[in-house]
């Protein structure tokens, strides 16, 4: 029977300083939001529930105002309460309708928002990154967690642990505006 090695605890191999850059609060929720959806399906989303309503409410509103002329001269009172009523939408219904189905909102279990290391020198980044696909050759994962270590940044969040990549190939030190310079990863998945 074939023994599998567990991936090890790894020492840091960062020289110089470090600091975390927090992504703000608009490019977290766009990533939770957008996370785990292709772009065919936000695509459908846009089309159908935002510019297909908007078009009809639009062309709704240009028939009854040049009716509203023909035949009123302009001086019609508009019912808009049968038109508000005809567009409302159930949400509750739809929650209860799609209980069963696969929601397309990602949950928290499914997108690890990793801290963006910033390191003061380039030669540290490629060390780390270096580290980070050594892991990988030999275990075939590598953990958020490593990651931290290799970077000399402590956390005590335990899902670092749970989270990981099998494939770094995209992976490269960029250099931020701010002049240090950041490991660009691709994100983290959730490993057995």
């Amino acid at each position: 029977m074939e023994t599998i090695e567990k991936t090890p605890k790894v020492e840091s191999v960062v020289t110089g300083n470090i600091t975390v850059k927090r992504d703000n609060f608009i490019t977290r929720a766009f990533k939770v939001l957008f996370a785990e959806q292709d772009s065919g399906s936000v695509t459908h989303f846009i089309v159908m529930d935002v510019l297909v309503p908007a078009f009809k409410r639009v062309g709704y509103d240009v028939i009854t105002t040049f009716a509203d002329l023909i035949f009123y001269g302009g001086n019609a009172s508009s019912n808009k309460n049968n038109y508000n009523s005809y567009n409302r939408v159930n949400y509750s219904g739809q929650y209860r309708n799609n209980v069963n189905t696969k929601s397309n909102i990602v949950s928290g279990t499914d997108v690890f928002s990793f801290e963006k290391i910033m390191f003061s020198s380039k030669r540290d980044a490629l060390a780390v990154l270096d580290q980070l696909c050594t892991i990988l050759d030999r275990y075939h994962i590598v953990t958020v967690a490593q990651f931290y270590d290799s970077a000399n940044y402590i956390t005590d969040n335990h899902q670092a642990n749970k989270f990981g990549w099998m494939d770094l190939s995209g992976a490269e030190v960029v250099r931020d505006f701010s002049g240090d310079f950041y490991i660009k990863l691709p994100p983290a998945s959730p490993i057995d």
